[in-house]
């Protein structure tokens, strides 16, 4: 076949119906298979070589879904187990969990909400909440999530910035802060969501008896007594009255925002990032093409939080769309994963909730270490997580570990590995029905497999805009020569030709070194992969001669029995072996742990700080 003619196959995907999408790509798999001759281009975006990982049918066809309602509730059994919570104490079945979104949905009606309110969510997992989410999008308002370790003054500012009248605020954490505050906003009503809620009376009751020896103190801290001032409400309370009802529910409308969440600021000043409905139903059509082990039968525990599109588009409202039941933490700490061992298939984590398992994996007895073998897939993405954890992390655990990739600007996961073709030092293939290109910004191109550039994406799952941030939204979404709207990520890598992304860095994480760029990443994957080391963070920090240089922050692993110092000078030593002369870090600084930022990524920022400050109290002679 002609180049020619497979460039005409690079058509505008967004705009093919659903049945010249399925023979497209049914025609580029059999490509990309061998089942019918035709040599390569070269480029990614036309020779499609991820075709060949997909599944042939969806788990499930959600292709005529629209609304995040419909591909919640059609075609699940109402009689299978929808979310179980608190450690399993607590589990709704679809039939109950439509039930609550059905009365939800008139109860907030007849509190007010409406079409075009912006409700601020300050909340954790919970069933209600997964309801009161769908209730509210059915309504046709926006939902805006924020981290609810914000302080009360960021939170009347969320409040302010939205000209928000509704909030649903969680009782221990984030009511007291906004009751602080509240005064300064425009809120008018608050819905108070206290987790216990959730359980039945006998799951209290049995709770209860099993944290008998704490039983004063559970009461305590269980119960909140709400002032009685016609501005709080408790959210299980107003739900109750609710009646079950379809006429309080919206058109499907693409255009119209669904949900904001809140960037984590990380490489850059944080942005509300806004999307449609649309964004999660397509993600879950996508998905539904992937070997993922989700569907019917299958628990997936969720450790993620709510207010990251990777919490609640990619791990929570999917898997309950493709029928699987979810397992909800209601926190998010590094044991989360390691202590629901035996109660899921798959699990939805970030980087660190598998180094847990990995530090404290001696400590499992035999029946949770058969347990943790018996785990179909175990998901991670967020954060880095290298080769060489990847693959010692499998073979340690007796199950695969998948690595992803995306941001909150493409709902979450742009790409994962295969189940079953596996690749570690991947973030994996695509989502089924989208493209990702390494693009040359200088020229204009997109750049063949092998090439580094910059990662971008033709989703459909794409954000609508930053909220109040034009020039940002542009930066990010760009039309390019062929017409298209990318995503353009700010992350570095390139694709091989089988269609695996690997990335090299974010484009802010450059170092510059006499004139030279050099990637973070690459020294810090050299020095990972040292058998004595743990974790690494390498930063930019000044230098008197060379303007800038590399700083390594290093983590040893547990088994080692070197002293600092002693660490200190290997590490160089043996960067020396792996890197080039340029790319050899100037400083190296063992750490005790590396410190995270609240979305639980590396806080680049506190390091780059941190390694400023070590090299201006340097000894001058050391700095040379």
């Amino acid at each position: 076949m002609k180049k020619e003619d497979l460039l005409k196959l690079k058509e505008k995907i967004e705009n093919l119906t659903e049945e010249e999408r399925k023979l497209r790509y049914q025609y580029l798999k059999d490509l990309a298979t061998g089942k019918i001759q035709g040599p390569p281009v070269g480029y990614p975006t036309i020779d499609m070589p991820q075709l060949k990982t997909y599944r042939d049918e969806p788990i499930k066809d959600i292709s005529q879904c629209k609304t995040v309602y419909d591909m919640v509730f059609e075609g699940n059994n109402p009689d299978s187990e929808a979310i179980g919570f608190l450690d399993g104490r607590c589990t709704w079945t679809y039939r109950k969990l439509k039930e609550i979104t059905d009365k939800s949905i008139d109860a907030l009606a007849n509190e007010g909400v409406k079409e075009g309110d912006t409700v601020l969510l300050g909340v954790t997992n919970t069933p209600e909440l997964i309801a009161t989410i769908i209730a509210l999008v059915s309504l046709g308002a926006t939902v805006k999530l924020f981290d609810i370790r914000a302080n009360a003054k960021s939170i009347a500012e969320y409040a302010n910035f939205e000209n928000c009248k509704y909030m649903i605020a969680l009782d221990q954490i984030v009511l007291p802060k906004i009751d602080s505050v509240i005064d300064e906003t425009g809120l008018e009503k608050v819905f108070v969501l206290q987790p216990g809620n959730s359980l039945s009376t006998t799951e209290k009751i049995k709770y209860l008896y099993e944290n008998r020896a704490n039983l004063i103190e559970t009461i305590k801290t269980s119960k909140i007594k709400l002032p009685n001032d016609g501005k709080h409400y408790s959210l299980t309370k107003v739900i109750k009255k609710g009646r079950i009802s379809d006429a309080n529910r919206v058109e499907y409308d693409e255009n119209r925002p669904s949900f904001k969440v809140q960037s984590s600021g990380t490489t850059g000043k944080a942005k509300t990032i806004v999307h449609s409905e649309r964004s999660a139903v397509e993600f879950a059509k996508s998905i539904a093409y992937t070997d993922l082990p989700l569907g019917k039968g299958k628990k997936v525990l969720v450790a993620l939080p709510p207010w990251i599109a990777y919490g609640l588009g990619d791990a929570i409202l999917m898997s309950l769309a493709l029928g699987s039941k979810v397992m909800l933490c209601a926190d998010f700490e590094p044991n989360a994963v390691y202590r629901n061992i035996g109660s899921f298939t798959l699990s939805y984590a970030a980087p660190f909730h598998y180094r847990y398992i990995r530090e404290h994996y001696d400590e499992l007895s035999d029946e949770k270490k058969a347990q943790l073998a018996k785990v179909d897939c175990m998901i991670t993405g967020g954060d880095k997580y290298s080769a060489l954890e990847n693959s010692e992390d499998e073979t340690r655990f007796g199950t695969v570990i998948v690595n992803g990739y995306g941001n909150n600007e493409d709902w979450g996961a742009l790409s994962v590995n295969p189940a079953h073709a596996n690749r570690y030092g991947s973030v994996g293939v695509p989502k089924y029905g989208e493209v990702a290109m390494i693009y040359d910004n200088e020229k204009g191109v997109e750049l063949p497999y092998g090439e580094v550039g910059e990662v971008c994406t033709l989703s459909n799952t794409r954000f609508m805009r930053y909220e109040g941030n034009e020039a940002a939204t542009n930066k990010t979404l760009r039309v390019h020569d062929d017409g298209k709207t990318w995503i353009h990520t700010g992350d570095q890598g390139y694709i091989d030709s089988d269609g695996y992304i690997f990335l090299k860095g974010r484009q802010e994480r450059v170092i510059t070194r006499l004139g030279f760029k050099i990637s973070a990443y690459t020294i810090e994957d050299a020095i990972t992969s040292l058998p004595y080391v743990s974790e690494c963070i390498t930063v930019e920090v000044p230098d008197e001669n060379e303007e800038h240089v590399p700083m390594s922050f290093v983590v040893l692993d547990k088994n080692c029995n070197l002293d600092r110092e002693q660490a200190e000078m290997l590490i160089k030593r043996d960067c020396e072996k792996k890197l080039k002369e340029n790319e050899i870090p100037k400083h190296v600084k063992v750490v005790e742990k590396l410190k995270y930022t609240d979305n639980n990524k590396y806080d680049f920022r506190y390091y780059e700080q941190l390694g400023h400050d070590y090299v201006e109290i340097l000894p001058k002679k050391a700095r040379h």
